[in-house]
């Protein structure tokens, strides 16, 4: 290779976790980050760069990348040497002019012995080999071993090696792992490199340097040059983070868990409630606990999540909601989860603490929610067993129910159906629920709801639904999904025929009623329309640019003289009158939002 043509400076930057077990020391790698700043220093352009893993590593072991020039790289089993896997970064639209500098990086899952070999290419062709002894660690007896090895195959030759060591008291961020930024670290640190012999290494041969560390170092640093005969050709940054068992907590207690109310909120358009967790013995738990982990697993896009994550979930073990980024042991006295507004919450709900470092986790008991989320009818004062027939009246939860007729898909009317009390699950819920078989029930909800929300388990037949005067028929539930009906709007999951599910109805609903041939309900839940409290002192806006209030409709058409129901047009802007009463002593300002 012609070194003179092909100089290239590039930065390789390792993360790497080493545990130690109690009371024989020991530690074991689990993963590894690395970064490259390769730069072309040869005459010709590049479209591609080709990086060939050579070992114990298959498709699985390649866990991300990071973004940036030919992201993301195709990855291939295989190399043109045989076992192994190859990465290639492309863009044939924005090839690397001679001079210019490039970032890659990739994540590694898998450890054991890898060698490795960098090539610049040309359409997929190999031109240009970089010198790449890859780097990897073990930790044996509380030493880390920093081991380079070269692979069997390289053209550049015999090169020389000389690393510098250092060990650091905090780990040193992935993006801060460049040549510069660690030299200005150490500085402020005010330690120094420890400096070895250059070691000289040949195909297949391999450098172990051995560096002592304490419980009190938190990270190892290693630097080293490559260079071939005719001079530097590479440069690296690796890093080793080290996390002792003594930072492996044994005696942290389980979170102790508290449901400290609800809230209503609206985002993109849709409702929810929030109800909210506090873990009330947080203070047990120290801040390291929810340190920033770059060396674990990602959490998303966020390379940086906390070493802890945190999960919330129902009494059945279903997931509601988690927390991968805390930062500190206070934050988890602001746990939560959400649900669609009239939505019922579960009946408990747990929280468990995963030390992804340690493999440790902390289980909280099922915590009941009690006297929040909606008002449900649930059936559960009913006898089980109970016929109701059309015309009969019953109550439940403190709303009013009646059985009327039901209209069967050719129209017609019938009036020998019923609605029986049953406990078999059939809706999805739990206790009692209500089967009704050719009957319509009619719910009076004792107050007016702006969401209704329920179970239900639909096997046969077809359905009927009245939602503020306005009646359908239909065969299944997932029919009239995103539907408006009675000026509510309607979301079903399932409801496809022969199967349970669920209805929501958004909007305020003045009356209700809902039926079946083959059809079970429960836990129909309901949150009420929110009150206005219209006392004190109102500014109201008369028009809209230069429309008056009065003429525009609810539905957003307007009354333009003899022209009615036009589509609204002007600027939207509000016009206010003057008001009086305004200012006064405590009330000075006002906005509209």
């Amino acid at each position: 290779m012609n070194q003179a043509k092909s100089k290239l400076v590039a930065g390789l930057a390792a993360l790497m976790l080493v545990c130690v077990a109690l009371p024989t020391p020991a530690q074991e790698v689990v993963g590894s980050l690395s970064n490259f700043d390769v730069r072309n220093t040869d005459e010709r352009k590049y479209d591609d760069f080709e990086l060939m893993l050579f070992g114990k590593i298959d498709r699985e072991c390649i866990g991300g990348f990071y973004p940036g020039w030919g992201a993301p790289p195709k990855v291939t089993p295989g190399t043109p040497f045989g076992e192994g896997v190859t990465i290639t970064w492309r863009d044939s639209r924005d090839p690397i002019e001679p001079g210019r500098t490039e970032h890659f990086g990739v994540r590694l899952t898998c450890q054991g012995p890898i060698t490795a070999r960098g090539f610049w290419s040309i359409e997929g062709r190999p031109v240009r080999e970089v010198p790449l002894p890859w780097q990897v660690w073990e930790a044996r007896d509380g030493v880390v071993w920093d081991i380079v090895q070269m692979p069997r195959e390289l053209e550049a030759g015999p090169v020389q090696v000389q690393r510098d060591w250092v060990t650091l008291p905090e780990p040193v961020e992935l993006e801060r792992l460049n040549w510069d930024d660690v030299e200005r670290l150490v500085r402020r640190y005010r330690l120094q490199w420890h400096r070895t012999e250059p070691e000289n290494l040949g195909q297949g041969e391999r450098a172990v340097l051995k560096i002592p560390a304490t419980a009190e170092d938190q990270a190892v640093l290693v630097r080293y040059t490559v260079r071939s005969r005719q001079g530097i050709v590479s440069r690296f940054i690796n890093e080793a983070i080290l996390v002792w068992t003594a930072l492996c907590p044994t005696n942290l207690p389980d979170p102790q868990i508290q449901i400290t109310g609800s809230e209503d909120y609206e985002t993109g358009g849709q409702a929810f409630t929030r109800y909210n967790i506090s873990v009330t013995n947080r203070a047990a738990y120290p801040d390291t606990l929810f340190a920033a982990a770059p060396d674990l697993p990602p959490c998303g896009l966020n390379a940086n999540s906390s070493r802890t994550w945190v999960d919330i979930h129902d009494g059945d073990g279903h997931r509601l909601y988690g927390f991968c980024g805390l930062g500190e042991a206070d934050s988890l006295g602001g746990l939560w989860f959400a649900l669609p507004r009239g939505t019922p919450p579960p009946g408990c709900v747990t929280v468990t603490l995963k030390d992804r470092r340690c493999g440790q986790e902390y289980a909280s008991s099922c915590e009941p929610i009690v006297g929040l989320g909606p008002a449900c009818i649930n059936f559960e004062s009913l006898a089980v067993d109970t016929q109701y027939n059309v015309g009969d009246s019953f109550a439940d939860s403190g709303a009013n129910m009646r059985v009327e007729q039901f209209q069967w898909s050719n129209l017609n009317w019938t009036n020998s159906g019923h609605a029986r009390v049953t406990n078999t699950g059939m809706a999805g819920g739990s206790g009692n629920d209500l089967n009704t078989n050719n009957v319509n029930v009619d719910v009076d909800f004792p107050v007016t709801p702006n969401v209704v929300h329920l179970k239900f388990g639909e096997y046969g037949g077809n359905l009927n639904l009245e939602v503020n005067g306005d009646f359908q028929n239909f065969d299944n539930f997932a029919s009239i999904h995103g539907t408006v009906i009675g000026g509510a709007t309607v979301s079903v999951t399932n409801g496809f025929g022969d199967d349970q599910g669920t209805l929501m109805l958004n909007g305020e609903v003045n009356s209700f009623a809902l039926g079946g041939q083959e059809l079970w309900v429960d836990e129909i839940c309901y949150t009420e329309q929110p009150g206005v409290d219209a006392t004190g002192t109102w500014i109201m806006p008369y028009g809209v640019g230069g429309t008056p209030l009065f003429r525009i409709d609810s539905d957003g058409l307007t009354d333009y003289g003899s022209v009615m129901d036009a589509p609204f047009g002007g600027f939207l802007g509000f016009r206010l009158g003057r008001a009086n009463v305004i200012p006064t002593n405590t009330l000075y300002y006002y906005r509209f939002q």
